[in-house]
């Protein structure tokens, strides 16, 4: 049992030492005032904005996370299970993290890194305000849970904002870089010849967890459709929870009553793996729908 810990830690030091776990940032959705996803909140709202537009001088970078508590000790947090991250090793496995703050409101900003059972491990504080202050917690060996990095501020009402967030493997904090996506092959088909029901239906769910995993951003899908009643109506495709204006959905139109299958095409998914479809048909056509799995991105 030594043994395999030893050469689990050999393992993630090397491999991990110039890799950010710190997902989503910046966002591959968000636009300025939106939910970025990947996060978790506690008495807080969040969004990703832009650091000129906020009035913020000399940002480490122009896309920053904006934090509003709604009480006491409100907090933002990502978590990192062993379980899901392949480099992480429960009870094992030695964290580092560290971003830029600026806080705006008077109180004091914790940034730590927790057990999700346990509590906080480690954690550093600051009450400066109306500067950006680099904040580090170093050499923290994990818990037998959920990892957790987390900022919280001690006051109700409190606006604190983060850029360029870190956190990986090692005795100390690596360069802000962001973390990438890898792709990988599967296959599946999760819609085989339903009828969606027309545009009265809305926009129907797709759950891909079971098929991909619990950190994919993207899938890469193939879409067959068909109308025998009319031609011309299309088949929308969109990530689950996008704005109805803003975000265009990609658009699968059958000029004929023939099945027509499209290729390989991509669609971003939240961060529980959901994306959603929609007809424009009338309810009473007859259609005929198909939506396959080729692979799918996901955290690296």
């Amino acid at each position: 049992m030594a043994g395999n810990k030893i050469k689990a830690q050999a393992i993630n030091l090397l491999s991990g030492l110039s890799h950010n776990l710190f997902k989503n940032y910046p966002s591959v959705y968000a636009t300025d005032g939106s939910d970025p996803l990947w996060y978790f909140t506690t008495n807080c709202t969040l969004t990703e904005e832009d650091a000129t537009g906020e009035s913020l001088t000399n940002p480490p970078n122009e896309r920053v996370l904006k934090a509003v508590t709604t009480a006491a000790d409100g907090q933002i947090r990502q978590a990192f299970n062993p379980s899901t991250e392949r480099l992480l090793v429960a009870s094992v496995s030695v964290l580092s993290g560290g971003a830029w703050v600026y806080v705006v409101t008077s109180g004091t900003l914790t940034v730590s890194i927790n057990d999700s059972v346990s509590g906080v491990l480690d954690s550093v504080t600051t009450t400066t305000t109306g500067s950006w202050v680099y904040l580090e917690v170093t050499g923290v060996t994990i818990g037998a849970n959920v990892a957790q990095f987390v900022f919280s501020h001690s006051a109700n009402a409190a606006t604190f904002y983060v850029a360029n967030p870190v956190l990986n493997l090692g005795p100390s904090v690596i360069p802000w870089s962001s973390r990438g996506l890898v792709y990988r092959e599967a296959g599946a088909t999760l819609v085989t010849g339903s009828d969606p029901g027309g545009a009265t239906a809305g926009w129907t769910d797709l759950d891909w967890t079971s098929v991909t995993s619990l950190n994919t951003v993207k899938i890469d899908m193939t879409v067959a459709y068909r109308n025998t009643t009319a031609t011309g109506d299309a088949i929308l495709v969109r990530r689950y929870g996008s704005p109805s204006s803003g975000f265009p959905a990609q658009m699968f139109r059958n000029n004929s009553t023939s099945l027509y299958t499209y290729g390989q095409r991509p669609c971003l998914v939240d961060d529980y793996q959901r994306m959603q479809y929609y007809s424009e048909a009338d309810a009473s056509d007859s259609e005929e729908l198909y939506i396959g799995l080729f692979g799918y991105w996901e955290w690296e």
